[in-house]
């Protein structure tokens, strides 16, 4: 049994490495941030995010000016202005205010998370799947176009994701990996392993649909755990959503926290 001091860990690892990561993007070329102590926000196109929110002294006006003055700055390109609720976003009920203002409750998310140590995954085993770094243009195409189609999102974003992912592999910095499984050469799985310090995270995890229903996905995961446990990480983490959660208990995670999602309603389809 989780004691609630170890939960309350947990969770705070959970929502500290999330915002961790896609803050990382603000490293890249054409990126607009705010990074505070209340307030964390992205715009990497296509991706528009408000990680973290503590607005707890503020009334609901001041709330409300304060979105405002966002959705102003939000031009609209990308993906639509996603607002993620952690366990720690203040005021609790701060969901009421963004409905008011325009935004519409799209999923919840589970933080999970798993210790490494002690633990065994298989590297790839399959004569037919191929796990690889993404280090190259070519390679990076592959993954984007599983991405896409995995996640189904607008083709028109296929060159802003390239454009990102690509700043940040040709940096080959450690800490941000993406890995690329291929099924008798074709693409089939991606996602990314995001390393701080000794927790490593599993970000952008998709499978193309006509890939699906062939144990795919189980050895990806297993084999991005496995390389999580080469860098030398202690624990895993991952956001999932509900049709996620089972194949992640399977390999040993465990539900620590939740996450609410919310997207704004302005011209774009939530596609």
């Amino acid at each position: 049994m989780i004691k609630p001091a170890e939960k309350d860990e947990m969770s705070n690892m959970i929502e500290q490495h999330l915002i961790k990561h896609w803050m990382y993007l603000k490293q890249t070329e054409g990126s607009v941030y705010v990074d505070e102590a209340d307030f964390k926000y992205i715009a990497a196109p296509p991706y528009n995010r408000v990680l973290y929110a503590d607005w707890l002294n503020r009334g609901t006006k001041d709330q409300e000016m304060e979105i405002n003055r966002l959705l102003e700055q939000y031009d609209g390109e990308g993906d639509p202005l996603m607002w993620i609720i952690g366990p720690s976003t203040k005021p609790s009920d701060i969901d009421w205010t963004l409905t008011k203002m325009g935004f519409e409750h799209l999923q919840n998310w589970t933080g999970m998370a798993i210790h490494l140590t002690g633990h065994s995954f298989k590297k790839n085993d399959r004569d037919d799947f191929e796990f690889k770094q993404v280090t190259s243009a070519e390679d990076l195409k592959k993954w984007v176009d599983v991405y896409i189609d995995g996640y189904q999102k607008p083709a028109a974003g296929k060159e802003a994701i390239f454009n990102r992912f690509g700043q940040i592999i040709h940096k080959k910095q450690k800490e941000y990996r993406l890995y690329l499984g291929l099924y008798k050469g074709e693409p089939a799985v991606v996602g990314t392993l995001f390393l701080d310090g000794d927790i490593a995270g599993l970000y952008c995890i998709a499978t193309a649909p006509d890939m699906r229903r062939k144990g795919l996905a189980n050895v990806y995961l297993q084999n991005l755990l496995n390389e999580a446990c080469k860098q030398g990480a202690t624990h895993c983490i991952l956001h999932a959503t509900e049709a996620g959660k089972p194949a992640y208990e399977k390999l040993g995670f465990r539900l620590h926290c939740a996450f609410q999602v919310y997207l704004y309603k302005d011209n774009h389809s939530f596609g």
